[in-house]
């Protein structure tokens, strides 16, 4: 049976011991389970990560000209070329 998204799963990862010392201490400093932090670590890293990407990719693409837009979305005809017209319209003032 395939795993969901939401399902919790057990990894195995291998760590510098420094590295866990510290790992275990600022868990305890942010009274948690080493698990809760790595865990929340991560997450903080992965949609920084994301939030950065999606600001970029919006910047960009409200300095393209409508009709690269266009082109680009012939191209890819994919829900990615579709959010970047949304977002160019958006960008407008125009209605989603």
């Amino acid at each position: 049976m395939a795993r969901k998204p939401t399902d919790i799963v057990q990894l195995k990862v291998r760590l510098p011991e420094e590295l866990r010392w510290r790992m275990e201490a600022e868990a305890a400093r942010n009274n948690c389970s080493m698990n809760a932090e790595i865990v929340a670590r991560l997450k903080h890293s992965l949609l920084k990560n994301e939030d950065d990407a999606r600001r970029f990719a919006e910047m960009l693409v409200a300095s393209l000209d409508p009709a690269i837009v266009n082109w680009m979305i012939s191209i890819m005809g994919s829900r990615v070329a579709a959010d970047l017209q949304l977002h160019q319209q958006t960008d407008k003032g125009e209605k989603k």
